[in-house]
């Protein structure tokens, strides 16, 4: 579950407000991940006077961790998710994510990913679907930042920070190596 404040501009005007996400995710098997989520729950963006609701978003996705090294410090995980924006077609995604602890308590995670054009709202070119971005990682916080196409807009720059409850990152890996000897 998390929150967060959403703010977006065009031209001279902006609008932001508060919103939610849940989920939920399984592990099956050793190396295999499976998840589902609902996103943008709760506020609506009003930027002169009519308010628009945000837009609820379903995903579901499996990530696999092809590569692992065995101290657990350095991986691959690919990735493949649907999502459903309410006011759009399903989607599919697929990406790449590499993770490396290094130093003391710090991890980077560099990441692409692509988004099937499947037609519909947004698409304008087979590298309309290209993204890319990478987390930076201290302990138990997290700065995300990516950098995507949003169809005839442009660019969209995301900027996330994630504080973990519970094992951190750097637990997992120790854990990993530990599991591994």
């Amino acid at each position: 579950a998390g929150v967060k404040w959403v703010r977006e501009t065009i031209e001279n005007a902006s609008a932001s407000t508060v919103g939610g996400d849940v989920g939920v995710q399984y592990q099956p098997a050793e190396r295999l991940w499976v998840g589902a989520a609902l996103q943008h729950l709760g506020g609506k963006m009003t930027f002169v006077k009519d308010g628009t609701p945000l837009p609820l978003t379903v995903r579901a996705g499996a990530a696999w961790t092809a590569l692992r090294s065995g101290d657990g410090r350095r991986a691959v995980t690919g990735l493949l998710d649907l999502s459903k924006v309410s006011d759009s077609r399903v989607r599919v995604h697929v990406a790449a994510e590499g993770y490396l602890a290094f130093a003391k308590d710090f991890t980077a995670s560099p990441r692409v990913g692509y988004a099937l054009p499947l037609g519909g709202i947004g698409y304008v070119g087979v590298f309309s679907g290209l993204g890319a971005g990478a987390g930076l990682g201290y302990r138990w916080v997290t700065v995300h930042y990516a950098l995507e196409p949003f169809g005839t807009l442009g660019l969209t720059h995301r900027v996330a920070l994630t504080v973990a409850c519970g094992k951190s990152n750097l637990v997992r890996a120790k854990v990993a190596q530990q599991q591994a000897k």
